[in-house]
C-alpha cells in the first residue's frame, strides 16, 4: 500500500498551494482528487496512526497504515481527513480558524484557533472534536498562541486586551491551564512570550515558567521601545514566586537542558565606540550591544559540545539575535 499526498506547486514564497490533494491507492489502482474550495496555507499530520471508517479505504489497506491530516484553507476554513486525503470532511463551517497546532508531546491531541474567545480541541487523534472558552482573543503580536507541556492537560495561552478602538492601553496576557482549557489563571500582563520551564529533556520544576514581560506595564504595547526594557522573569509554584533572570532581553530559547538567552547591554569601549562580548562561540559579532548567555536553570555555564551539537546550536543562536540585527 501507498499512499501519495500532493498539494502541487507552491506560489512564490506566500506557503499556498492549489487546492488539490491526491491520493494513489496502489493495491486497487485507484486515484482520488479532491478540489478544496479555496488554497491551502496550512497542513499537517497527526504523528499517530488512526482509523479509517470509509468502506472502500478500509476494504483495500491496511488500517495501521493510515493517517489523519488537517488542513486549513485560505477563507479560514478547516478540514480533516482521516483515511490520507481520500475523502474530506469540514469542520464548523460557520466557525473562521486561524490556525491549528497539534500538541507537542501528545500526538492525538490538536487545537484550532478561532477568531473570538474559543479553541476547537481533540483528545483522540479528531475522531471528536469539543470547544472551550478562553480568557482572551488570540494575539496580533506575532507570537504562539499556545504553549505546551509534558502534562498533556497543562497549557499557556497568550491573548490580546484592549486593543479594540484607539487600543490606548492594547497588550498581549498570558494565562495558563491545568484542565486543557477548561479553565483559566492569569500569569502577567504587558508579554512577549511565556513558556513552560519544563519539556522533554529539561527536567526542571513542571511548575515553572518564563516569562518575557515588560517592565512598564502601560500604553499601547505596540509602540513600545527600546526605553522599555524587556525582562525576563522565572516563575515558579505557576508564577507566584518570580525572579528576574535579566533586565533586558532579546528572546530565549531552549537547546538539549540548556536555556539560551540574548541580553542587551550598553557596552563602550575606553574610547567610546560599542563592544561586543560573548561567552558562546560560534555567534555573530554584527550586534555589538549584544550579549550572550548560556544558562543551565540559574548557572552560567561553558558550552561544551561536539561539533554536530554546535552547529545545531549556532542556528539557535542566530535564529533568537535576529531581531538585534537592526538596532
Amino acid at each position: 500500500m501507498f499512499f501519495q499526498h500532493n498539494p502541487l506547486r507552491e506560489k512564490s514564497n506566500t506557503k499556498r498551494w492549489e487546492a488539490h490533494w491526491w491520493s494513489i491507492i496502489m493495491s486497487g489502482l485507484t486515484a482520488v482528487q479532491f478540489e478544496f474550495p479555496s488554497s491551502v496555507v496550512q497542513f499537517a499530520y497527526f504523528n499517530q496512526s488512526t482509523v479509517s471508517s470509509h468502506p472502500d479505504v478500509s476494504r483495500i489497506v491496511s488500517l495501521k497504515w493510515i493517517q489523519t491530516i488537517l488542513v486549513r484553507l485560505a477563507d479560514y476554513s478547516l478540514w480533516q481527513s482521516s483515511n490520507e486525503g481520500y475523502s474530506w470532511v469540514q469542520h464548523f463551517p460557520e466557525e473562521p480558524f486561524l490556525a491549528f497546532y497539534h500538541h507537542k508531546y501528545t500526538p492525538d491531541r490538536a487545537y484550532a484557533i478561532t477568531a473570538g474567545k474559543r479553541i476547537l480541541y481533540t483528545t483522540n487523534t479528531g475522531r471528536s472534536w469539543h470547544f472551550a472558552e478562553t480568557p482572551t482573543i488570540p494575539n496580533t503580536f506575532g507570537q504562539a498562541v499556545l504553549h505546551f507541556h509534558p502534562e498533556s492537560d497543562y497549557l499557556i495561552w497568550t491573548g490580546e486586551d484592549g486593543c479594540s478602538g484607539r487600543g490606548e492601553n492594547c497588550h498581549a496576557e498570558a494565562h495558563y491551564s491545568r484542565d486543557n482549557g477548561r479553565t483559566w489563571k492569569l500569569l502577567d500582563t504587558y508579554i512577549r512570550n511565556c513558556a513552560w520551564a519544563r519539556d522533554a529533556t529539561l527536567f526542571t520544576d513542571p511548575s515553572e515558567i518564563i516569562c518575557e514581560s515588560y517592565r512598564d506595564k502601560t500604553g499601547n504595547q505596540k509602540l513600545f521601545q527600546l526605553n522599555n526594557p524587556l525582562e525576563l522573569i522565572e516563575g515558579t509554584d505557576y508564577f507566584r514566586k518570580k525572579k528576574k533572570l535579566f533586565d533586558h532581553v532579546v528572546g530565549f530559547a531552549k537547546f538539549s537542558e540548556y536555556l539560551i538567552v540574548a541580553e542587551v547591554r550598553d557596552l563602550f569601549s575606553p574610547a567610546g565606540t560599542p563592544t561586543y562580548r560573548s561567552n558562546l562561540s560560534s555567534t555573530s559579532n554584527r550586534n555589538n550591544r549584544l550579549i550572550s548567555r548560556c544558562l543551565w536553570m540559574e548557572r552560567t555555564l561553558q558550552l561544551a559540545c561536539s561539533h554536530r551539537q554546535c552547529d545545531s546550536f549556532s542556528t539557535l543562536v542566530h535564529s533568537i539575535l535576529r531581531p538585534m540585527t537592526d538596532l
